[in-house]
């Protein structure tokens, strides 16, 4: 079974995720995604949920999160991607905002966060790593 976080339901789970960009200042990023896989065979409630990233500016340990020691996230007014159970099993979210500063190498960017703007009764199921049929998250990166 693959590493997942169900999105979307009444409990304002997040989703906390980092990775490494060799950007040069001087590129120019055209379009950047992240790119979730949905596992098949978990069961979701039909009610589409509302995905955008935001930014996030606390450092943070994946092996010791919890609800109650969490990160702070930065709303960037970032595009919403509506995700339904038609959607099929990738979703990509736009963070090219996010990207844009990595590139200037800000250096206080310590990782993109998942928002769900939509409730739904059982949410849906996105994976957060690498497993035996599914590559995990991953940047998809258009630069000139």
């Amino acid at each position: 079974m693959p590493v997942i976080v169900t999105m979307g339901r009444d409990d304002g789970a997040l989703a906390f995720l980092r990775f490494s960009v060799p950007l040069t200042p001087e590129a120019k990023v055209l379009e950047a995604y992240l790119v979730l896989e949905r596992p098949a065979g978990i069961s979701i409630d039909p009610t589409p949920v509302a995905l955008h990233a935001a930014r996030v500016v606390d450092p943070w340990d994946g092996r010791s999160i919890s609800w109650a020691r969490q990160p702070r996230i930065e709303e960037m007014s970032a595009p919403v991607t509506e995700v339904s159970p038609a959607s099929g099993p990738l979703v990509r979210i736009d963070v090219r905002s996010l990207v844009e500063r990595w590139r200037r190498r800000k250096g206080d960017d310590e990782g993109v966060a998942v928002v769900a703007d939509g409730k739904s009764g059982s949410g849906m199921a996105f994976a957060l790593a690498p497993w035996e049929q599914g590559r995990g998250p991953m940047l998809e990166l258009y630069v000139r």
